[in-house]
């Protein structure tokens, strides 16, 4: 199987992609037979992340990881990937500590449930037929990670990151960049969306469910315990 790992580099991020690059240069391949790390330079902003990530799946791979120009690939993160899934997320790890929002188990309710915020992030493997069928929504300049993510047919979440986010980086400028917006927000909006209009997907039956979904709880102190309704 080969392995794609999808990067864009946008404005301000050129140096700090080099660490990204090493984490994938570092990292062992596992079950893939080849891994290519593929770089979408965009220095002037005007792609945008998700015409950058939907020129790099021009690529012919099997896979595509999509990691961000600030995170860091973990050495493992190969060896998790579900080859019998559509995706593959990992555990919310953030400067290289899993968060304590993270959520785990996670599934689609659990996305219903418990909104963007410690249940799915970028740093994942998608199969490439998958990836290209949904693409990124090039007209999202905010969102577009949640919104490509409830457009799946489904995912498998594991335990281990697959990735360190970089929380403490700054984001890519440009005229279609990342700053100054309350990220939680916005992907939550675009969660519910599709939530409302396909319960039965969410396992979201009643009225009630829905209207606690709506309110993006927090979450639970105990995730052995079945999510509460």
């Amino acid at each position: 199987m080969r392995l794609a790992v999808i990067t864009p580099v946008g404005p301000g991020h050129q140096d700090i992609a080099k660490r990204a690059a090493h984490s994938v240069e570092i990292a062992g391949h596992y079950r893939f037979s080849s891994v290519r790390h593929v770089l979408v330079e965009d220095h002037r902003g005007e792609l945008g992340r998700s015409r950058a990530r939907n020129r790099g799946m021009e690529t012919d791979a099997d896979w595509f990881f999509f990691l961000d120009a600030d995170d860091r690939m973990r050495g493992s993160a190969m060896a998790y990937n579900d080859f019998d899934a559509p995706a593959t997320f990992g555990a919310v790890s953030l400067n290289g500590t899993v968060d304590a929002t993270n959520i785990f188990p996670c599934g689609w309710r659990e996305v219903a449930l418990y909104g963007a915020r410690g249940t799915l992030s970028m740093g994942c493997f998608v199969r490439a037929d998958v990836a290209r069928a949904v693409r990124f929504d090039e007209s999202l300049d905010r969102g577009e990670d949640f919104d490509f993510y409830m457009r799946l047919p489904g995912f498998t979440k594991v335990r281990d990151p697959l990735i360190d986010i970089g929380y403490d980086t700054p984001s890519a400028g440009g005229p279609r960049g990342y700053t100054d917006i309350d990220w939680t927000a916005i992907c939550n909006d675009i969660i519910f969306r599709y939530v409302t209009a396909d319960r039965a997907r969410f396992n979201l039956g009643s009225d009630a469910i829905l209207a606690k979904a709506r309110g993006f709880k927090p979450k639970p102190r105990d995730l052995s315990q079945p999510v509460p309704v």
